[in-house]
């Protein structure tokens, strides 16, 4: 709808970022490293994916507003890292220590089918869909060289993204 409104003469740019870490956000990435920090973490996924900073996603929305061509996407991967990579950074940024394995593929596609039969039962949204599964297991990553040279985007390393998001973590008594 965004791109039929631009044939129409609306300036928009459209930005896709990948996988956000930082502060601010008790969900998604933080829960890996709460649920690291209590130990409640039963292995990593095969998958790989790429991973920014919320301050070079920032970054990047300003920079689209005064830089963008209209009407252009930019993807804003960032860092590629494996999941395992992600969780072993964590480990060392917590001070924590235990035991990794990698979770196959096959474990995690009956996990999916089993959150998907328990949520039709309990009328809750399944713990694993297909979306989440493939992006465990995937190599979900984008080339973000468009974004980069448009619009200066930069990406910070996964150590310093998940120290800040950790950092906060504990400032908000969250770990």
């Amino acid at each position: 709808e965004v791109k039929k409104a631009v044939k129409l003469g609306l300036f928009a740019v459209l930005i896709n970022p990948c996988n956000i870490i930082g502060p601010y956000d008790p969900g998604n990435w933080a829960q890996l490293i709460q649920n690291t920090c209590k130990n409640n973490l039963p292995g990593y996924p095969p998958g790989i994916g790429t991973f920014s900073h919320v301050k070079d996603i920032a970054d990047a929305h300003i920079s689209a507003v005064e830089n963008g061509i209209k009407g252009e996407n930019y993807l804003l991967g960032g860092v590629e890292a494996s999941f395992k990579d992600v969780i072993l950074e964590i480990l060392n940024i917590t001070g924590v220590s235990i035991p990794l394995k990698e979770i196959p593929a096959s474990k995690l596609k009956m996990a999916m089918y089993f959150s998907q039969i328990k949520s039709f039962f309990d009328r809750q949204e399944p713990l694993l869909t297909y979306p989440k599964y493939m992006r465990l297991v995937g190599k979900l990553t984008c080339n973000d060289s468009k974004a980069a040279r448009e619009l200066g985007f930069k990406t910070t390393s996964i150590s310093e993204m998940l120290a800040d998001c950790y950092q906060w973590l504990k400032q908000e008594e969250l770990v």
